[in-house]
């Protein structure tokens, strides 16, 4: 990994921090935990319509799996209006989080005064690309006595590519040592870190 990153915009993930799994995770907004929390069995709306939502997520957001150049994360703005107004009816207490990443697709366009105005950036998270979004800052600092002096910031992420960085430096060498204590990838490609910003403009979202 180089000590300076390049980011490409990629798009949104919906993460819901309340309900019994959301709380779990305390101040943590990275990209792990209740992400995507519209699941078919919920009985509250339209069967059709979280059946659309839910298959759309699937089909067209869930692909890092088969793409190594992806990341999972939503690009299209009226989907996600949608889903966030679906969660809204359903009193679920979300975050729009979005996620730059060094892979380049998705991509979304979105200029830098409207990040500067409609987004608060939180810090950068190192893991999976989707799937479970799995993060190793979230279950590693704190667990890996080694870790102990690594401050966090209030959201549970790192505030510079350096530190995140560092972190990844001192994985890989920790995981050397004893790889049993860490959760490995199918490759080495499948870590990636992540620049994240929580959208606190208006709804609809309109970029």
């Amino acid at each position: 990994m180089n000590k300076k990153l390049k980011f490409y915009k990629n798009g949104f993930i919906v993460k819901r921090v309340d309900g019994s799994y959301g709380r779990k995770f305390g101040n943590y907004l990275g990209i792990e935990g209740d992400v995507w929390p519209l699941y078919k069995d919920i009985q509250l709306i339209e069967q059709s319509k979280l059946k659309y939502l839910c298959d759309f997520i699937d089909e067209n957001v869930l692909k890092s799996y088969f793409d190594n150049s992806r990341v999972d994360v939503c690009s299209n703005i009226q989907f996600l209006n949608e889903y966030v107004s679906t969660c809204n009816k359903l009193d679920f207490n979300i975050e729009i989080l979005l996620c730059e990443t060094s892979r380049k697709k998705p991509y979304i366009n979105i200029e830098e005064y409207v990040i500067d105005n409609q987004f608060e950036f939180l810090g950068y998270d190192y893991g999976y690309p989707g799937d479970n979004y799995y993060s190793c800052v979230y279950n590693d600092i704190g667990r890996v006595s080694e870790m102990d002096n690594i401050k966090l910031n209030k959201y549970g992420l790192f505030n510079s590519e350096e530190q995140v960085v560092n972190f990844y430096i001192l994985r890989e060498r920790l995981k050397q040592k004893n790889p049993q204590n860490f959760e490995f990838g199918e490759h080495d490609t499948d870590y990636t870190v992540y620049k994240i910003s929580k959208y606190v403009g208006n709804l609809p979202i309109l970029l």
